[in-house]
């Protein structure tokens, strides 16, 4: 069984909702049924809808001048939840929750829970907050309560290159995972997915050389060796982060010089797997996001036939059992 840990949707976009200059993916409708179709063609059995209203991204929207009011025409949960009741055998839900409203943050995960969410995914630099926060501290232990998993996406990229901002500047990626590691020894009766591989840059520019310093993963690689309820995911692997030189993340194809089969996220993917195991690692995409630089089942593909360092039996870990037990009850 094939699982794409990390997948979204999203609706028909108006052309007065357009941002000008459009992106490629403002460029039509990420449905349910093109999603799925998408997964027939790369052989992928199940994958993760994670839902999110756009006022649940509102700082990373407004730092690109776009219009939260416009963007909640097409970013929103009911959209992925009627997608979801298309689907239900192909879809698993997880609710984003990083906004609170009528009550707080823990009535509304409460509420998404209730409704049939298998689990919860967090965006603390978004809430402009650190993991180990009290507001959270209340989400995990409501997670703990019922038994379910977190996605946590730390967005470190987004510190770094400004487009968000801490209480307190954050240093490195050393000293943030270690605010993570008090909640994961907190609550080791939850599962965590670590998107994005971490967040964690390791890419830097001198000019127009870009340069790959795979040891600034070794925090959370340490993190997912000392933790045995924690785990990484790809999402993201396709368009890696690239810091220019105005101290701004982005994601330039021009400046990453690298296309399918993908050379330098796969050696990403292989520093992890040396580092953590295989059995740390599940594969996600980030689809829709990766329309432009790459096919869906090329993310597929990429793993299946191109990832030369990893066994047979390291990739059924990677494409589908990690995620299973990710999924699968502490206890």
């Amino acid at each position: 069984m094939i699982i794409d840990a990390h997948t979204h949707v999203f609706g028909p976009i108006s052309e007065e909702e357009r941002p000008k200059p459009p992106s490629i993916f403002h460029c039509h409708e990420f449905s349910g049924d093109l999603l799925v179709a998408e997964m027939d063609l790369a052989g992928v059995d199940k994958v993760f809808l994670i839902s999110y209203d756009a006022q649940d991204i509102a700082p990373i929207l407004e730092a690109k001048n776009e219009s939260v009011e416009k963007a909640a025409s097409f970013i929103n949960k009911e959209y992925s939840l009627k997608a979801l009741r298309n689907y239900p055998d192909r879809f698993i839900w997880f609710s984003t929750v990083s906004r609170a409203e009528n009550g707080g943050l823990l009535e509304r995960a409460k509420e998404d829970l209730e409704a049939g969410a298998t689990g919860l995914k967090l965006m603390p630099s978004i809430m402009r907050v650190f993991p180990d926060d009290p507001c959270l501290m209340e989400l995990y232990e409501l997670c703990r309560q019922k038994n379910v998993p977190v996605i946590i996406d730390f967005s470190y990229w987004c510190l770094v290159g400004g487009s968000l901002r801490l209480s307190e500047d954050v240093r490195d990626f050393d000293q943030y995972i270690k605010r993570f590691c008090r909640v994961l020894q907190a609550f080791p009766e939850v599962n965590f997915q670590l998107a994005h591989f971490g967040t964690c840059i390791w890419t830097d520019r001198t000019g127009y050389a870009q340069v790959y310093e795979y040891h600034r993963l070794d925090p959370m690689i340490d993190t997912l060796r000392r933790f045995d309820n924690v785990y990484v995911d790809t999402a993201a692997l396709t368009f890696l982060p690239d810091m220019n030189p105005g101290n701004r993340i982005g994601f330039d194809p021009l400046v990453l010089d690298h296309e399918y089969p993908f050379t330098l996220a796969l050696k990403l993917l292989e520093y992890l797997v040396k580092g953590a195991g295989a059995e740390k690692v599940i594969f996600g995409t980030d689809w829709p996001y990766n329309e432009g630089i790459c096919t869906y089942k090329q993310t597929v593909n990429m793993i299946r036939y191109f990832a030369y360092f990893l066994t047979d039996r390291q990739k059924e870990l990677i494409l589908g059992e990690n995620a299973l037990r990710f999924l699968k009850k502490m206890t």
